[in-house]
């Protein structure tokens, strides 16, 4: 569910033709109807376990890589809600699937989740406990980005119970780091591998892209040495 529009439409745009949007119509009753038909699947199997992903499309700038659904946006108030709206599918979701359903696995992608303030990620994750049951042997991973990353922060989501963290990049060569509009040094991941390490995370990832915009053979092989030895 999308409760944000999207930055790349237009704020006018020509009237639709009543046909187009009887086809549109026509096409978010069926996409109801799927959804719908899912959730009882999963409400007839109380006992299945369920894995919770939770997409927060906000970044405080665009990487131009990126094919993600973000907003870009320094305005916290509109994340807040956000945040309420979330609250509420979760409450909606639960209320379908019945008596609350073991979690095996809790996700926070983006976006830039720790572009959240800890008391916003705090909130999803309680309300999540109120309708799921997160139970100790839940996984729980969130995606980082290393240039918004503290001890702080990372100590902050440690004591939410994640133990997994992703921390995104592009390339460590400076020139692909700039067309891609994400520049960040390897003595930063490094910085960020460690800290989280320290913080007492089981385990800390890289995500790299390849395909970029300068992006060479040798180059990557370094990088990619770079990141072994982090």
């Amino acid at each position: 569910v999308s409760f944000l529009p999207d930055p790349f439409i237009p704020a006018w745009h020509p009237p639709r033709t009543t046909r187009t949007r009887a086809a549109s119509e026509r096409t978010e009753e069926a996409a109801r109807r799927r959804y719908a038909d899912a959730l009882a699947r999963v409400a007839a199997r109380p006992d299945d376990a369920v894995a919770l992903d939770v997409q927060l499309p906000f970044c405080p700038m665009l990487c131009t890589y990126c094919a993600a659904d973000v907003t870009v946006t320094h305005d916290m108030r509109e994340i807040d809600r956000y945040v309420d709206a979330l609250e509420a599918e979760i409450a909606l979701v639960a209320a379908h699937l019945g008596p609350a359903h073991d979690a095996v696995q809790l996700r926070f992608g983006g976006g830039t989740p720790n572009y959240l303030r800890d008391e916003q990620l705090a909130r999803i994750v309680a309300a999540l406990g109120a309708r799921f049951r997160l139970i100790a042997e839940t996984e729980r991973l969130i995606e980082c980005d290393p240039r918004r990353t503290s001890a702080t922060q990372l100590d902050a989501l440690r004591a939410m119970a994640f133990e997994h963290v992703r921390f995104g990049m592009a390339d460590f060569a400076v020139d692909v780091q700039r067309a891609a509009g994400r520049v960040q040094s390897s003595a930063m991941m490094r910085d960020a591998c460690g800290t989280a390490r320290a913080a007492g995370f089981v385990t800390v990832g890289i995500d790299m892209v390849y395909g970029l915009p300068g992006q060479t053979e040798p180059g990557m092989h370094q990088t990619l040495e770079e990141v072994i030895d982090i």
